[in-house]
């Protein structure tokens, strides 16, 4: 394997740079999406059983000193002083307009780190074939083992790039599905905290 990646040339190196940091950048978003979704899941019943036992005013109250997105939500739509239902409205829109980036981190990275594969394997196939036109503009083409490190820097830099982009874009598209349904769900959670407000608000 070290062979193999030594024979690539120079391009094997950022390509294994952009192989780790998407690795690690899917790891970071699958747990992180992974508890968000365990979290809104537990919170969601917990706030929503305050509002339907003691009404949205004393659950608002509950909610101090509660951190995350969903307390934040509530919080907005909860709160006493925005009397109109449109104002609250408004005021959760705004909140889930600032989580967004938040939750869409890093996977406009690891679309990037995807095309970029396949673009340095590239540049290490031309690489690859400069250094054989090389050798065979100075010593002919009579000694195949002179032009054999060029073609497998050519070869190797190109399938090291496709083999590593494909799985990059795969994790992605994975990760831009749950961020979607993630953000359905916090969707669903403001509509319910303004009917909650709207039904329970004066208990």
């Amino acid at each position: 394997m070290i062979e193999w990646f030594m024979l690539g040339g120079f391009f094997m190196w950022p390509i294994l740079l952009g192989s780790i940091w998407a690795l690690a950048l899917l790891i970071e978003r699958a747990i992180y999406y992974t508890q968000l979704k365990r979290a809104l899941a537990k919170e969601s019943e917990e706030f929503f059983g305050w509002s339907k036992r003691d009404g949205v005013n004393r659950a608002y109250a509950l909610l101090e000193g509660r951190q995350g997105i969903l307390p934040e939500i509530l919080r907005a739509a909860w709160n006493p002083e925005y009397t109109q239902l449109s104002l609250a409205e408004r005021n959760v829109e705004e909140v889930l307009h600032d989580y967004r980036p938040r939750l869409e981190k890093s996977l406009n990275t690891l679309a990037t780190l995807a095309s970029i594969q396949p673009l340095l394997g590239l540049l290490g196939t031309i690489s690859g074939m400069i250094a054989t036109f090389s050798v065979i503009s100075s010593q002919g083409t009579g000694d195949p083992r002179a032009l054999a490190g060029g073609i497998s820097e050519a070869m190797i830099t190109t399938e090291a790039g496709l083999c590593i982009a494909l799985p990059i874009l795969l994790a992605h598209n994975y990760l831009r599905n749950r961020y979607k349904n993630i953000l359905a769900s916090l969707q669903k959670f403001c509509a319910r905290s303004l009917k909650e407000k709207e039904q329970h608000g004066a208990a």
